[in-house]
């Protein structure tokens, strides 16, 4: 009997070795077939820790590597990972629509799961962790501190050795046929490459002084393919390669010279976590201040993986979706979508902008309001903007500017591909905000504006004019669009006189970024009863949801660094210039009991945007500083009734 149960054991195990190394002799395990490698330009762009490649070197009998025809992905990573596959695999990449590739008779298709094709031929994989695992199910950053220091980052995989049988069954990239998309051509730097000079972008910027130098070499000069605020705004702050490296936040240039590369998958974040871990820079990780150069590349990729585990997490709830096509950079923005109840296309589109340490969130309750109240409204949109919210937190440095240019690119991309017009809606800085996108977009693209207790300067021509009715300095006052725009002419033929010259504050970021934590562990116990002030009208809307999201957003790492930018804002256009460059209707709705402002500055400002120039309709309500959350439906009527008059279609 022993005998016979030894021989048992012995076949199962000769069985388990059959199944694990893929047979003996001339027998083998099924593969998969025709298999198909898709690359879409969303963090795939590489060989070198690809699952879904991996996964094909294991299981197909023949393969192909097809580009998405409407990948956005610069020419130069086209290019090296077109170099990698063939000198590697003797493999062409090869290009095509979806429908073609769904057509091909392939028996699986890998593609990275963010890109979000669905198919009953797909199989998806997914951007890999740092870590295995996930944090205790926690969404704030402070309670995952612990698990994140304690666990072990992964190893990057190994591009595949070999590779099966090459297909050609799709037109072959060469250097004719690719193209490159202009979007964000307005970016102030255009650090772009490949799977190939990534690698060596990396092994620079890890070098004893690597960080001024990769500073002083790629990010000394903006260049935009065009101009914009967002670019003379960066300009402003880095004028020139000798202040650049000491005015940009401490984890900018990591981020600027990296990011690009992991949002199109040149990188993943476990090579880079590895190529850190192989230098001899001691690296003390998840701390919000004082980097060195190897501690601030390494919060880059942590803080991108923190955002990927709350998308992941986040994105699974009804009405938010994440949008990750913002800037070359890739960071992931998080947004809310209220449809309308009526069974129609809308010409226009909401698009609401929360205010200084709020999320989209806090837009529900007027959203479902305002469909409420009318059925055929239109439908809704609420963005977190970048550095608030469940959206990405990247160590940059933020202007006015950098937020426009975000809220502008989501809607034309994500509203105006559908709708022909956007209202925007904003409250406190996101009213600021507003305003100075409705002026970018004009009319042709804006419908209207609503100002809800909104920030922003407002100017009176008497501050200006003097006794003998001079009126170049009221003109230079409102004209801070050109002056800023001027930063990028030729200093030698400047179009008008610039902007005064950036003065950084004592004790540089580091100290902007101390100053930023002190205000969060300051203000983070009085957020609740603060709540409760600034919703005076109505306390019982200042609840513990809204207090616990706050004070989550505030955890996330990179808050402080968003908070300590603040006094590296260029000087703001007034709302006398873009209301005026707008020149479409407005609507101000506006609570007067502000407890942030008080109740005499507010209606005070009411007043004065009253008669800032024809077309703005103002209506004081009784609500405090977020009237759209406080009182919503006081809000809503006084929307729709708006859109229902003449104010709205003069």
């Amino acid at each position: 009997k022993k005998n016979i149960d030894c021989g048992v054991q012995m076949m199962l195990l000769f069985c388990a070795l059959f199944l694990v190394i893929g047979g003996v002799g001339g027998f083998s395990i099924q593969r998969g077939g025709k298999q198909c490698v898709l690359y879409t330009g969303i963090e795939d762009m590489r060989v070198i820790d690809h699952p879904g490649l991996m996964g094909c070197a294991n299981e197909a009998e023949s393969w192909c590597a097809v580009l998405l025809q409407d990948a956005v992905v610069p020419k130069v990573t086209i290019i090296e990972l077109k170099t990698e596959l063939e000198n590697r695999y003797g493999m062409k990449l090869q290009s095509a629509c979806f429908d073609d590739v769904a057509k091909a008779a392939f028996d699986v298709i890998h593609v990275v799961e963010s890109a979000n094709i669905k198919n009953d031929l797909i199989k998806p994989w997914s951007i890999q962790q740092l870590r295995e695992g996930t944090p205790d199910n926690t969404e704030r950053f402070d309670n995952a501190k612990a698990w994140l220091k304690t666990t072990e980052i992964q190893v990057p995989g190994e591009a595949p050795q070999t590779m099966p049988l090459a297909l050609n069954l799709f037109p072959p990239i060469d250097d004719d046929f690719i193209t490159i998309s202009d979007v964000n051509c307005d970016e102030p730097y255009r650090i772009e490459c490949g799977c190939i000079g990534a690698l060596t972008l990396l092994e620079e910027y890890l070098k004893p002084g690597g960080r001024v130098a990769c500073v002083q070499k790629y990010l000394a000069h903006v260049k935009p393919l065009k101009e914009s605020l967002y670019a003379a705004a960066a300009k402003w702050l880095a004028p020139s390669r000798e202040v650049a490296s000491a005015r940009m936040a401490i984890r900018e240039p990591a981020e600027r010279i990296f990011s690009p590369a992991l949002a199109v998958g040149a990188l993943s974040k476990r090579q880079v976590a590895n190529a850190i871990k192989m230098t001899q820079f001691p690296v003390d990780t998840l701390r919000e201040v004082a980097r060195s150069d190897a501690g601030a590349l390494r919060d880059v990729i942590e803080w991108r993986d923190w955002h990927d585990y709350l998308k992941a997490k986040t994105q699974k709830s009804d009405q938010t979706i994440f949008w990750t096509r913002y800037s070359l950079a890739g960071y992931s923005i998080r947004y809310r979508y209220w449809q309308s109840h009526a069974n129609k296309e809308h010409d226009v589109a909401f698009l609401f902008v929360h205010g200084f340490g709020a999320n989209a969130d806090q837009w529900e309750r007027l959203a479902k309001a305002i469909h409420e109240i009318d059925k055929n409204a239109p439908p809704i949109y609420a963005l977190d903007v970048l550095g608030f919210g469940f959206s990405a937190k990247p160590g940059l440095s933020y202007t006015q500017h950098l937020w426009e240019h975000q809220i502008e690119c989501f809607a034309r991309e994500i509203i105006l591909s559908k709708h022909k017009k956007v209202i925007l809606v904003g409250n406190s800085i996101g009213g600021g905000l507003s305003a100075g996108v409705s002026a970018n977009l004009g009319r042709d693209k804006c419908a209207g504006l609503i100002l809800c207790n909104s920030a922003g300067v407002i100017l009176d021509k008497a501050d200006f004019v003097d006794d003998t009715r001079d009126t170049r300095l009221w003109e230079q006052a409102l004209n801070v669009r050109q002056r800023t725009l001027a930063l990028l002419d030729d200093p030698k033929s400047p179009r008008t006189m610039p902007l005064e010259a950036f003065s950084p504050p004592p004790g540089g970021q580091v100290l902007l970024d101390a100053f930023g934590q002190l205000v969060i562990e300051l203000l983070a116990p009085r957020i609740p009863s603060l709540l409760k002030r600034y919703y005076d009208i109505n306390p019982d809307n200042a609840d513990e949801k809204l207090a616990a999201a706050i004070l989550r957003d505030a955890r996330d790492p990179g808050a402080a660094n968003v908070i300590g930018s603040g006094a590296k804002l260029p000087p703001q256009r007034s709302l006398n210039e873009v209301l005026g460059d707008f020149g479409g209707p407005v609507l101000v709705p506006q609570g007067e009991f502000d407890y942030v402002s008080g109740p005499e500055r507010t209606r005070q400002r009411a007043d004065q945007l009253a008669k800032i120039r024809p077309g703005v309709t103002v209506k004081l309500l009784k609500s405090g500083h977020c009237p759209h959350d406080e009182t919503p439906d006081l809000v809503a009527q006084t929307i729709l009734e708006w859109l229902a008059s003449p104010a709205y279609f003069s």
